[in-house]
């Protein structure tokens, strides 16, 4: 990660002379790709329309977490309301923050590695024979949900998402069969007095390790998963990075260690929020979440007023579509059922559920790690096939189709590729090729037949984190001067 220094961003200033031309141009500000080399990764526009003035903020999610709005929007009321004048000193920033949580306490990481240092590292989740296109499932979550948990969380003292943590969990110990497995969530490090208002990706991921026998009670459950979240919460500053480095899990290409599962909690405001008399209004982004494919599965929950909504966003190549379809239509159940638990054990429920045991068991060891064999078989591939092989995995990321896959010379970003679809692209080359790349390298090989040099050859040198060349500046203006209206996705 590297921090700049203090940065102003400029205001374009735009006109739509009608409110179709004004949707169009807002439109277009969210969809035009940020350059994560050269930046800003923070643009605004000021748009003259015809009901007045719009200003439309866009942030990459690596420079803004979804805490930074709220602060953001805090920050403009106070400017707003000075008319111009100075509001205040400016806050803590960023970079002071990313200084303390770099240097965690050695006894927060030393319990952060007794925790899981016997927890398994991969779900064992039976994937599909040949993997298929990453998706989305929604969750047909009912109305009421929430009130119906408040009794349960008043009388074991635990959160909506403890609860929604506590029944995903258990789901999921069923079909797979599996006793122990874990599940992350992000977590806000900005809860400290000192960095309370600091905007920024003030992110970190913490993992729950669970277990569930056949006597294993729904109480008893939930009391576990209650205890094992605030145990992360109480160690939540120490980088997720540094758990894993002391940890040392075995690895498997294109996938995270101890993060098979990730819930994704958010609470969203009822009514838009107001500075002054404009009211704001988010623009949701048109790409699709399952081009994220970073996780076998996440799980997706927002509370919008008294409504709990969700989804569940699944990576084909680990989950069939049919397997997640099902999982989308027992989790309410086994939601509605952890809501006003009983004595009966969790195997009991989920039977009287209708839920099949190990019906997503794998059949080899979750954990084992891709071997060498495999990855040096692509160096005596011919580099024609590797380039096609890779041709194929970009279709397939980029929705493109596959009888027209793009040639040796096209470029991901001038194909329509985004940060985030680069993030999915470099998952599914690790898995395909059996090899662990940096993602930043994909950034410096943005052609299909860098990538396909790449891999074949990963022990080549990196550019060093922090450095930039004279080619990397020139592909840079060059992505930036040949991109299309049109082809740019959202990041």
């Amino acid at each position: 990660q590297r921090v700049g220094g203090p940065w102003r961003p400029g205001v374009r200033t735009r006109r739509a002379d009608s409110r179709e031309q004004l949707a169009a141009l807002l439109r277009a500000a969210a969809d035009d790709p940020f350059d994560l080399e050269a930046g800003p990764l923070l643009r605004a526009a000021l748009i003259d329309g015809p009901d007045g003035q719009t200003l439309a903020l866009t942030a990459h999610h690596i420079v803004f977490d979804a805490q930074s709005l709220p602060i953001l929007l805090d920050d403009l009321r106070e400017e707003y309301a000075a008319g111009g004048s100075e509001a205040g000193a400016p806050g803590r920033q960023f970079r002071e923050l990313a200084a303390v949580t770099e240097r965690p306490a050695p006894e927060a990481l030393a319990r952060w590695t007794d925790t899981l240092r016997d927890a398994p590292s991969r779900l064992g989740l039976a994937a599909p024979a040949v993997p298929e296109p990453h998706g989305t499932v929604p969750i047909a979550l009912p109305d009421g949900l929430l009130r119906r948990m408040r009794p349960l969380q008043e009388r074991l003292g635990m959160s909506w998402f403890m609860v929604a943590s506590a029944a995903l969990t258990a789901l999921l110990h069923h079909a797979t069969g599996d006793p122990r497995l874990t599940f992350g969530f992000p977590v806000d490090t900005r809860e400290r007095d000192a960095f309370a208002r600091v905007v920024g990706p003030c992110l970190n991921t913490v993992v729950v390790p669970t277990r569930c026998d056949a006597d294993t009670t729904v109480g008893a459950f939930l009391e576990a998963v209650r205890d094992g979240v605030l145990d992360a919460l109480e160690d939540r500053y120490v980088p997720f990075a540094h758990v894993v480095e002391a940890l040392n899990p075995p690895r498997v290409a294109g996938t995270t260690p101890y993060l098979d599962v990730v819930l994704a909690p958010q609470t969203r405001a009822h009514t838009p929020p107001r500075v002054g008399d404009a009211r704001l209004l988010p623009l949701e982004s048109a790409q699709g979440s399952a081009t994220y494919g970073k996780f076998a599965l996440t799980v997706g929950l927002a509370v919008t007023g008294e409504r709990l909504s969700g989804e569940m966003v699944y990576r084909g190549d680990r989950l069939p579509v049919d397997a997640v379809r099902e999982l989308a239509r027992l989790y309410p159940l086994f939601l509605a059922a952890f809501a006003e638990p009983g004595e009966s054990t969790v195997a009991q429920l989920a039977a009287s559920l209708g839920a099949t045991r190990g019906a997503l068991r794998a059949e080899v060891d979750p954990g084992t790690a891709v071997t060498t064999s495999r990855a040096t078989a692509v160096l005596a591939e011919p580099e024609a096939g590797v380039e096609q092989r890779v041709a194929a995995i970009w279709a397939s990321v980029l929705g493109l189709d596959p009888a027209r896959a793009p040639g040796a010379e096209a470029n991901f970003f001038d194909c329509g590729g985004t940060s985030l679809k680069l993030v999915t692209l470099h998952a599914e080359l690790c898995r395909a090729f059996g090899t662990e790349l940096p993602v930043q390298r994909l950034f410096e090989s943005t052609t299909v037949g860098a990538m396909a040099r790449l891999v074949a050859r990963p022990e080549s040198p990196p550019v060093a984190a922090g450095s930039r060349s004279g080619d990397l500046d020139a592909r840079a203006a060059a992505r930036r001067r040949t991109r299309r209206p049109g082809t740019g996705g959202r990041v």
